[in-house]
């Protein structure tokens, strides 16, 4: 110790010591400490001097007879079986004041519970990449984001998908030419979008879930799918995805909204959510071209995958122009149940997805959960003989008070107010 710390020190009103644990164990008796310590912080500090060392410092008043703060550290120093640990002796309190400074070291703590979910999200799975124990530091709501470990062992499927997949011919309005980067900027966008907001350090895409099909697309897991329709039915961006939502959310939203989900899915699963339904590309008539399509589907699979191998439970996109029906069903195992598809088209679209879905189901048409979001009343009359699930799109819901909740979501603005949002 330099010679001349105490006296820079003693400009502070402190004086630094050197104390026996046994000792300090004596003053925590005779101090009425109004915070509680319980065996779960007590052991958490244990565990944090085990990792990172003693890294604090214990205060006593003038006099020797009081712990104004340290006594959760004193107590796990003890429990960890050390001789000693250092003191500063706060000289210029009296005993008012000393009082006032413990309870102030206790309370301030608290008054700043919040965290930046995304900074702290980060630095956690950066310390789990690095086998780092986070374990004592209870952050048990990211436990499924952060496994390294995949939730179960992916089994081999084998799909047959009946012969070649329906790569579309030049249309006739495009009269047969070649299609150029003019035909693709809708697409194109998309994509810069994505590359230029993923500012983060990505999920690995390399890893390697499962595949039966030649196109490397990974496989669903059966055991994985909804059971069921969980509310609230909730489109991505519509509440914080940092709050707790054990309901449904769902990508039927302009692609750019979800484009970083494509490279990093864990904000998805940071709500909780009981299932999720899969991204959802934007595809027409013309666009994009099957090569393009074919990557949108790994990515869509690739994700829906990755929330599984955390535990979480996907329903099947099938919103898609019918061009691309059977391509989307690529690396979805035969048996799947669980599908969702938008009623904003003609019901002949919603129709084909319902006929795709039982086709690839292979069971009893009661068995299969078929989610249908938004409609007019054809397509929501259709829905009620048929037995779908018929989930009415937001903007319907705030305009007309007959629909509301149906979404499981409350109207917390009026009409004219949402549709200026």
């Amino acid at each position: 110790m330099e010679p001349d710390l105490n006296q820079k020190l003693a400009a502070y009103g402190m004086r630094l010591e050197f104390w026996k644990v046994s000792d300090l164990q004596e003053l925590v008796k005779k101090t009425k400490n109004p915070k509680k310590h319980f065996n779960k912080d007590i052991d958490a500090l244990v565990s944090s001097i085990d990792d990172l060392g003693f890294k604090s410092a214990v205060y006593i008043n003038k006099d020797a007879t009081e712990i104004g703060a340290g006594v959760g550290r004193i107590m796990a120093s003890a429990r960890r079986g050390m001789d000693e640990l250092p003191v500063f002796r706060i000289l210029d309190l009296d005993k008012i004041k000393f009082k006032k400074f413990r309870i102030a070291d206790n309370r301030i703590n608290q008054l700043s519970n919040k965290w930046d979910d995304d900074v702290l999200l980060s630095d956690l799975r950066e310390l789990a990449n690095d086998q780092e124990n986070i374990e004592w530091m209870y952050f048990s709501q990211f436990d499924k984001i952060l496994s390294s470990e995949d939730a179960v062992e992916v089994a081999n499927y084998d799909l047959d998908l009946g012969g070649p997949l329906p790569f579309a011919q030049p249309s006739q309005e495009l009269g047969g030419r070649p299609v150029t980067n003019a035909d693709l900027q809708p697409h194109q966008t998309i994509q810069q979008t994505r590359e230029a907001e993923t500012a983060e350090e990505p999920e690995d895409l390399s890893v390697d879930f499962s595949s039966s099909n030649d196109w490397g697309i990974p496989d669903l897991d059966l055991r994985f799918q909804s059971s069921g329709v969980h509310l609230p039915f909730v489109k991505w961006g519509e509440i914080s995805y940092k709050k707790v939502m054990n309901g449904t959310w769902h990508f039927y939203v302009d692609d750019p909204k979800f484009d970083r989900i494509a490279s990093d899915p864990t904000p998805a699963l940071r709500s909780m959510p009981t299932d999720l339904v899969e991204l959802n590309f934007s595809t027409s008539e013309f666009l994009p071209p099957p090569a393009l399509a074919i990557g949108d589907i790994f990515f869509k699979r690739w994700v829906s995958r990755f929330w599984q191998s955390k535990g979480f439970n996907v329903i099947v996109d099938l919103n898609v122009h019918p061009r691309f029906r059977k391509m989307n069903l690529i690396g979805v195992p035969e048996g799947w149940k669980a599908y969702a598809t938008r009623g904003s088209g003609e019901l002949e679209f919603v129709m084909g997805d319902w006929q795709t879905a039982c086709d690839h189901a292979g069971c009893d048409e009661s068995d299969i959960i078929f989610i249908v979001y938004g409609g007019g009343k054809q397509i929501r009359e259709t829905a009620q003989s048929k037995g779908w699930h018929w989930i009415p799109e937001r903007m319907a819901v705030t305009g007309d008070p007959s629909l509301a909740g149906l979404d499981g979501l409350d109207i917390k603005v009026s009409p004219g107010q949402y549709q200026d949002l």
